[in-house]
């Protein structure tokens, strides 16, 4: 009985010595995995970071291109009108003169149509540019929120994956 008992407590200690070291190694295994896991992490979050910055970079870029072009042709366009205003003016103040000339009646009823002519122009010209400011405004409210969400998108996937990389790291502990 001795015998047996000396195998057993033998046996018990080669499988306790055996178990230690497959948990060493399981353990060494896990370490070695949790740190590449983390690197491969920091390196794709990095990667990630990297990417979103440029993307915001080459919006404002755009945007900031966008309103140069917009303010340039803006500019371009109301000085044409201006221009052109300024000559149509002149013709008709030269036609009014002559109509009036020729017919006080006559001469009445085209300062009347004139008039209303350049109430219309007025209030088309407004009209075209209170439109042209409003889309400009969208669509800058527009990037804004864009740009907004997907800092907001970054920072919750970043939230999620620290927490997802906790979750997993504490598997581990």
């Amino acid at each position: 009985m001795d015998g047996i008992a000396r195998e057993t407590t033998s046996l018990h200690a080669n499988v306790e010595q055996a178990v230690a070291r497959q948990l060493d190694g399981l353990s060494s295994g896990f370490e070695a995995s949790k740190a590449k896991v983390a690197d491969i992490w920091d390196r794709s979050l990095d990667a990630h970071r990297q990417s979103n910055e440029a993307l915001v970079g080459e919006m404002g870029a755009s945007l900031a291109r966008f309103s140069e072009s917009f303010d340039t042709r803006a500019t371009s366009l109301v000085d044409g009108v201006s221009s052109h205003m300024d000559t149509l003016n002149g013709k008709l103040d030269a036609s009014v003169a002559r109509i009036a000339d020729a017919n006080g009646a006559q001469s009445e009823h085209m300062a009347a149509s004139f008039d209303r002519f350049a109430q219309g122009f007025e209030q088309r010209a407004a009209h075209l540019a209170d439109g042209m400011s409003t889309q400009i405004r969208a669509m800058n409210e527009a990037l804004e929120s864009s740009v907004a969400r997907i800092a907001e998108a970054n920072g919750a996937q970043s939230e999620h994956m620290a927490a997802s990389f906790d979750r997993f790291a504490q598997g581990f502990e």
